[in-house]
């Protein structure tokens, strides 16, 4: 029977409580049976429990990192953790970018935009990434299809691009339509000057 998100949230519970109280060898116990539920759940395309394993995996590595006084097998867990934590963070990952690009283009655009437009101020190309589940470059054409089409204005940063929606953007939301054909400059209305939700007149 596969397993399921209540079933895998006690998996790295029990992870995390053979980390606290030294028992290496439960810990890689437990560690087995972490790799067994990820790659049924990876298989069945259960997202979900990915989650949820990846959350609990996140936590015992930072169970580990704080532990006093080396253990014999505290190297081989670190490594089967952070091991796990990779396959399932590429996992999840790969699973929202296929979500996004079976909306079409038409509603991954929308979608990138309606994350944008949460915010009430700039938002990093990187947590608008993290936000949606994928890897930053993946959204990059995206982004500058929306900036092309004056739907979002772009500012660059220190490592990263900083998003804000434009009026244009807003219209869009409401209208649930992202125009797929870029805006040229003559067109663009002076009034698309990049705003927040928030400071909407």
């Amino acid at each position: 029977m596969s397993t399921d998100p209540a079933e895998a949230a006690q998996l790295t519970a029990e992870l995390s409580d053979a980390i606290r109280s030294g028992q290496d060898r439960l810990a890689l116990e437990q560690l087995s049976g972490v790799t067994a539920s990820l790659v049924e759940a990876i298989a069945g395309g259960r997202t979900e429990v990915q989650e949820v394993l990846h959350v609990g995996l996140a936590d015992a590595a930072i169970l580990l990192a704080t532990r006093t006084g080396a253990t014999p097998g505290e190297f081989r867990i670190q490594g089967m953790i952070e091991a796990l934590g990779g396959v399932a963070d590429t996992a999840i990952r790969t699973h929202g970018m296929a979500d996004l690009s079976s909306a079409g283009p038409h509603g991954l655009a929308l979608r990138v935009l309606r994350e944008v437009g949460r915010s009430r101020g700039l938002l990093s190309d990187k947590a608008i990434a993290h936000a949606l589940g994928v890897r930053t470059a993946a959204l990059r054409p995206t982004l500058e299809r929306l900036q092309a089409s004056s739907l979002v204005q772009a500012s660059p940063s220190l490592g990263c691009t900083l998003f804000v929606v434009t009026r244009r953007g807003l219209d869009a939301i409401r209208a649930s339509h992202a125009p797929e054909r870029a805006t040229s400059a003559k067109d663009q209305d002076t009034d698309d000057a990049g705003v927040s939700p928030g400071m909407r007149r």
